[in-house]
C-alpha cells in the first residue's frame, strides 16, 4: 500500500498473472514496440503466420527482433527466422540483420511516432516499415530492391499476444471486501494477504491455507493483527520471518505513520511483532518492504520529504543505514517489490490523468534504469505487486471493476463505483488504456524484460497454481510461461 493513499486504494482484490513485463531500451518510439506479435501475412509469395517478439538487449542499450515464419498449414515447423539489433539515437536507428539464409544486412532509418522505417543492405538491398495502429496491431511491410525498381515483396498484419487475468480464490480470498497485497509461501500452500472492513477503517491481515485438492480455504485472521492498521505483508524467502507495515504504537515514538514490523515463525506459531527501531524505520512512513535472495531490503520512505524507494541490509543483526535505491525514477515510487533474484524490480507510480500503474525496471552496472509500465495495468489503478520464490508468477492488486462492492458514504472513496458487482470486467474500448502516454498500447504484452531473457529461474514442481494463472478482483496473478 502507498503512503497518503491508506484508504482510496483499499478498493480491491488480488490478481495473478505470468511474471513477464513490457521492456526497456531504444527510444520511445522503439519501446512502443517491444512485446511478442503474432499474425499472418504474405512474404516472397506465400502466405505465412509471422511471430516477432521485441525486446531489449545488452542492458537496454538496443532493442532485439526475433521473427519467425511458419506454414499456415503447418505451425509447428518454422520455415524462416531472422534476428536483428537496432540502437536509436533521437530519431535515428541503426543497426543488424542475420537471418536464416546466412546474410548479414546493415540497418539504417528513422523511428517517429508510430513508424520504424529501416533501410537493410548487404547481400540484398531493400525496406523494412513496422507500423502500430491504434487497434493494437502491427503492420509489416517488406520492400525489395530490383534492376526494375523497389517492390513490395511482403505485408502482414500482427496483434499484441496479450494473456487472460482471473481471480485469484473467487468468493474465498477475493470477495465483495477490499482486498489488497499478498505473500505466498515457497510451496504456494499459504497466501497472505490485506482485508479491509466495510468502513475500511480497519485493516487486518490474513492467510488462507489450500486444502488437499488445492484450493484455497476459508481465511482466519492472523493472530497478532485485527486491533492496529496492519498492511502489507512479505514473507521473508526462507519463510521464517513475515514482514507487515503498521501504525501499532511504537515505543518512545509518536503513532504518526506506518512503520515497518515483522513477526517470527515459531514452533508455536507466530511471535509478538518486533519493532526494528532506526535506522531502518523513522518518524516518517516506512513501508512496503521486499527483499532479494541475497539480503538486499528495499522498502518506500518518506524520511526526505518525497516518497523514494530506499536499500538497506541487515548485518549481524543490526540494519544498516538505508540508503536511497540507485534506480532512474525513484522520486514518487512506491511498492517496490524486488524480484528474488534481484535483477529486476517492480514498483507503482501515478500516471498523470490516469490511476497508478505497476512498472518494471532492469538491473545494471549503474543500478535499475527507466521503469517501463506492465501490460497487465488497465484504467484503474494497479499496485501491491509480489513474486512466487520462482519468479514464475506476479501477484498484484487492481481495482478493476467486477468484485468489491460499493463502499459505505463518507469513507474517502474518490471514485464512485469501482470493483461493483455485476459491472464488466473489461475496459471500455474507447478508455485511456489505449491512449496512455499518447501510444496505443504501449506495452500491452507480457514480455520478459531483458534480466529475464538470458536467463530463467528454475521452476519447482511445487509451484503455486499451477495449472493456471489466476487472479483477483481484489488479489490478481500473472504466470511466465
Amino acid at each position: 500500500m502507498r503512503p497518503g493513499l491508506e484508504v482510496r486504494r483499499l478498493l480491491v482484490g488480488l490478481a495473478l498473472l505470468p511474471v513477464v513485463a513490457g521492456a526497456q531500451g531504444g527510444a520511445p518510439c522503439l519501446a512502443g514496440l517491444h512485446g511478442t506479435w503474432r499474425g499472418t501475412g504474405r512474404v516472397a509469395g506465400r502466405d505465412v503466420v509471422m511471430q516477432q517478439e521485441w525486446r531489449p538487449a545488452l542492458g537496454g542499450s538496443f532493442s532485439e527482433l526475433t521473427m519467425t515464419h511458419r506454414l499456415p498449414t503447418d505451425t509447428a515447423r518454422i520455415v524462416f527466422e531472422g534476428r536483428g539489433f537496432y540502437r536509436a539515437t533521437g530519431d535515428t536507428v541503426s543497426g543488424t540483420w542475420m537471418d536464416a539464409r546466412g546474410y548479414t544486412m546493415t540497418l539504417r532509418g528513422s523511428c517517429r511516432d508510430q513508424t520504424l522505417a529501416m533501410e537493410w543492405s548487404g547481400a540484398e538491398r531493400g525496406a523494412t516499415h513496422y507500423t502500430r495502429h491504434a487497434a493494437g496491431t502491427l503492420e509489416v511491410v517488406d520492400l525489395v530492391d530490383t534492376p526494375g525498381g523497389r517492390r513490395e515483396f511482403g505485408r502482414s498484419r500482427l496483434q499484441r499476444v496479450t494473456p487472460a487475468v482471473e481471480l485469484v480464490g473467487r468468493d474465498v480470498i477475493s470477495t465483495q471486501a477490499p482486498e489488497f497485497a499478498t505473500a505466498v509461501t515457497a510451496d504456494g500452500r499459504e497466501l497472505f494477504f490485506n482485508r479491509a472492513s466495510a468502513d475500511r477503517s480497519v485493516l487486518t491481515l490474513m492467510v488462507s491455507r489450500k486444502d488437499a485438492s488445492g484450493q484455497y480455504t476459508a481465511p482466519r485472521t492472523l493472530p497478532f493483527s485485527g486491533t492496529a492498521r496492519d498492511i502489507d505483508p512479505f514473507l521473508s524467502l526462507d519463510g521464517r520471518r513475515l514482514y507487515f507495515s503498521s501504525d501499532r504504537p511504537r515505543a518512545g515514538r509518536p503513532v504518526a505513520s506506518f512503520s515497518t514490523w515483522y513477526v517470527e515463525r515459531t514452533a508455536s506459531g507466530w511471535s509478538a511483532p518486533v519493532d526494528p527501531g532506526a535506522p531502518l524505520n523513522s518518524d516518517s512512513a516506512d513501508v512496503f518492504v521486499s527483499m532479494s535472495r541475497d539480503g538486499e531490503f528495499v522498502f518506500s520512505s518518506t524520511r526526505d520529504g518525497a516518497r523514494r524507494i530506499y536499500t538497506t541490509r541487515e548485518s549481524n543483526g543490526h540494519w544498516v543505514v538505508p540508503r536511497l535505491l540507485p534506480m532512474v525514477d525513484s522520486v514518487g515510487a512506491s511498492n517496490p517489490m524486488i524480484s528474488p533474484s534481484g535483477r529486476y524490480l517492480v514498483y507503482v507510480k501515478d500516471v498523470p490523468g490516469r490511476a497508478a500503474d505497476l512498472l518494471v525496471a532492469c538491473r545494471s552496472e549503474r543500478g535499475f534504469g527507466a521503469g517501463v509500465p506492465l501490460s497487465i495495468n488497465s484504467p484503474y489503478a494497479e499496485f501491491a505487486p509480489a513474486f512466487s520464490l520462482d519468479e514464475s508468477t506476479l501477484y498484484f492488486t487492481s481495482e478493476r471493476p467486477g468484485i468489491v462492492g460499493p463502499a459505505p458514504a463518507g469513507s474517502g472513496r474518490r471514485v464512485t463505483c469501482i470493483q461493483c458487482p455485476g459491472t464488466p470486467s473489461s475496459p471500455p474500448a474507447d478508455s485511456c488504456f489505449d491512449r496512455r502516454f499518447g501510444e496505443a498500447h504501449l506495452p500491452r504484452v507480457l514480455t520478459p524484460p531483458p534480466c529475464l531473457s538470458s536467463t530463467r529461474p528454475p521452476r519447482r514442481s511445487s509451484r503455486r497454481d499451477s495449472s493456471a494463472a489466476k487472479a483477483s478482483g481484489n488479489l490478481r496473478a500473472a504466470r511466465r510461461d
